[in-house]
């Protein structure tokens, strides 16, 4: 009989006959029994072994097994942390700057960059320096976004902490070394000094003149000591000895980060291209240079804080939170809206305002704002004229409609353009709060005036908004969610832009025979992969087919049926049915021509074979 392995330790012999004939006992039961039990101790400690190594193995790979989302909290930071942080108010002595999930710093004047820090020093020292001091607003701006490193964590009263920054090139870019400087590189900056031809740019690294031409500067305007600056790298010479930048906003915008990096070298705001990995509640989980994850979170789920006569009050970050007045509780006001909120409940919702003075956010929960597909007025700018858009109805008086968009947009419906039928008493079909799709008839940005129509929209006009959007192109291959069956066809959106279209029946197949039965078994939600664009219609949007089991592509020659001519449009419509093409082509005559480019010269029926554009 052969011993179990010992699992360790000293093995312990003993004299014990019963033991030794276990196996020969008439009690075949109770020995399984006992042999059963000590595989299962086996078992169960490899399971143990096994999860302690999984663990162990998570462990190392934290960075690219992320499960979840995690929002940053202020103790997860540590001085040096770099963030992507935006300008929020500039003050003689220093600025406060929005950091990602709602945190806030300050930016004290002395943590610019080193020359501009010896200028103070010298014009505190000596009181005839001929050096002018450049205030910190003529430096940073309001809404600029900039690169930044945690320079302090100071406890104050009561357990807060407060979050201090430094924009210096020298805390920022110190991981980065002369020769890991390539073109194509984004860095931010500070002018170190002003030449005849352009500006020596400090970017914090050690043995690295950066020069940037006045020619390549996005203001053609100079720049004064201290100025911080997003540069394109677009020379690299001597080892990285000396760096030739550019500052043209095109070209940032389009400098996409290219492998080669490590991640201690990333730095806050590069360009990348990432795939989505996983979508949680809170997040995406996205993949980028091929070996690194990342996290991108929400910040348009709020939680329910408090409920007011006016309204409700929301939480979005801990440092941020918005008030939905209370006509914007829903869709319709709300006459119970304790049954509907409750603390804790979160919520769904679209900002509507934001008062940078008085530090007030205004937000919706009415559906169809927060779902809406049609362009958004943000500025006059937006509402050119013939555009539609959602907005929602503020006064409602005797000469018409007052309708206000986002920010401080509003415009004037008149009595004659809130309906195509006689309007006698406009609150008899208007409320305040109500949701209404405006078409703009006339826009004066300089006095702020913006006159709108309620009749003059048409569902063509809708459509065409929605698929404003969308880059259209004939022959493009897309993948459509099916939103509602009609008897014509399907009613669809194109994802992931959310593009609404339609396939009629008789475009769901090659085959004539399967069109109707493949419209009887889709249903709504389902989704239809190899889906051609054809044309774009103003009554029905995008029109589609379904080219799945169809091998085409731009150039390729099909065999097709002409079936209807429309003179009007200067149209041809055909077909690429194989049982229609199989039983023409024996008709066929030598003397059989193409398609001509008169569609009055062409036959009905006639076989031709045309190129795919």
């Amino acid at each position: 009989m052969e011993e179990d392995f010992p699992r360790g330790g000293t093995e312990k012999k003993t004299t014990e006959p019963k033991n030794v004939k276990a196996h020969g006992l008439d009690n075949l039961f109770e020995t399984r029994e006992t042999v059963v039990t000590k595989k299962r101790k086996l078992v169960q400690q490899d399971e143990k072994k096994k999860n302690k190594q999984q663990k162990l193995e998570e462990g190392d790979l934290k960075l690219n097994t992320a499960a979840r989302v995690e929002i940053l909290h202020l103790r997860n930071l540590k001085i040096g942390t770099l963030m992507l942080g935006c300008v929020k108010e500039v003050s003689d002595f220093e600025a406060v700057v929005g950091l990602p999930s709602g945190l806030v710093g300050y930016l004290p004047i002395c943590n610019i960059c080193d020359s501009y820090t010896n200028i103070l020093k010298d014009n505190l020292d000596s009181e005839d320096s001929l050096k002018e001091v450049v205030p910190l607003s003529q430096l940073l701006t309001p809404r600029m976004l900039i690169r930044c490193a945690v320079s302090s964590l100071d406890s104050i009263k009561e357990g807060h902490i407060s979050l201090k920054v430094s924009i210096n090139p020298k805390e920022v870019n110190k991981v980065l070394r002369s020769g890991s400087l390539k073109p194509g590189m984004t860095l931010s900056g500070c002018v170190e000094s002003v030449e005849d031809h352009g500006f020596l740019v400090d970017i914090g690294i050690s043995g690295t003149k950066a020069f940037l031409p006045k020619k390549s500067t996005s203001s053609k305007q100079d720049l004064n000591v201290g100025q911080y600056v997003m540069i394109l790298i677009e020379e690299v010479k001597n080892d990285g000895r000396v760096v030739c930048l550019s500052q043209d906003p095109q070209a940032l915008a389009k400098a996409c980060t290219q492998q080669g990096w490590t991640l201690d070298t990333l730095l806050p705001g590069l360009l990348v291209r990432a795939r989505i990995k996983r979508v949680t509640p809170y997040g995406l989980i996205v993949t980028y240079l091929s070996s690194f994850t990342g996290m991108v979170d929400f910040l348009r789920r709020g939680m329910s804080l408090d409920l007011q006569k006016h309204g409700a009050y929301v939480r979005i970050t801990d440092h941020i939170r918005g008030l939905i007045p209370k006509i914007h509780l829903a869709d319709v006001v709300l006459k119970n809206p304790e049954k509907v909120f409750s603390s804790g409940l979160k919520v769904q919702c679209r900002v509507l305002s934001v008062d940078t003075e008085q530090k007030k956010l205004f937000l919706t929960r009415k559906k169809a704002l927060v779902e809406s597909t049609l362009p958004l007025f943000l500025s006059y700018a937006d509402a050119k004229v013939g555009r539609v858009s959602h907005g929602f109805i503020i006064c409602v008086k005797a000469f018409g409609c007052i309708v206000r968009f986002y920010g401080d947009m509003k415009g004037l419906v008149p009595m004659q353009e809130l309906s195509t039928e006689h309007v006698a008493n406009p609150e008899e079909l208007f409320f305040v709060g109500q949701v209404v799709q405006a078409k703009v008839l006339k826009c004066d940005e300089e006095n702020k005036m913006l006159r709108l129509s309620f009749r003059a929209v048409t569902e063509g006009d809708v459509k065409e908004a929605q698929t404003a959007k969308f880059d259209f192109v004939v022959g493009k291959t897309v993948e459509a969610r099916v939103c509602r069956k009609v008897l014509d066809g399907l009613e669809v959106s194109i994802v992931p832009e959310e593009v609404p279209a339609f396939i009629p029946t008789v475009h769901l197949s090659d085959h004539v025979a399967n069109c109707l039965p493949l419209w009887m078994a889709l249903e709504e939600g389902n989704t239809i992969s190899n889906v051609m664009c054809l044309r774009k219609t103003k009554k029905k949007g995008i029109i589609c087919v379904n080219v799945s089991g169809v091998n085409v592509s731009p150039g390729c020659k099909l065999t097709a049926v002409i079936l209807h001519v429309d003179l009007s449009k200067s149209e041809v419509h055909v077909s690429l049915l194989p049982e229609l093409t199989t039983s023409l082509r024996k008709k066929r005559t030598p003397n059989s021509l193409p398609l001509s480019s008169t569609p009055t010269k062409t036959l009905l029926s006639s076989h031709w074979v045309t190129p795919v554009t």
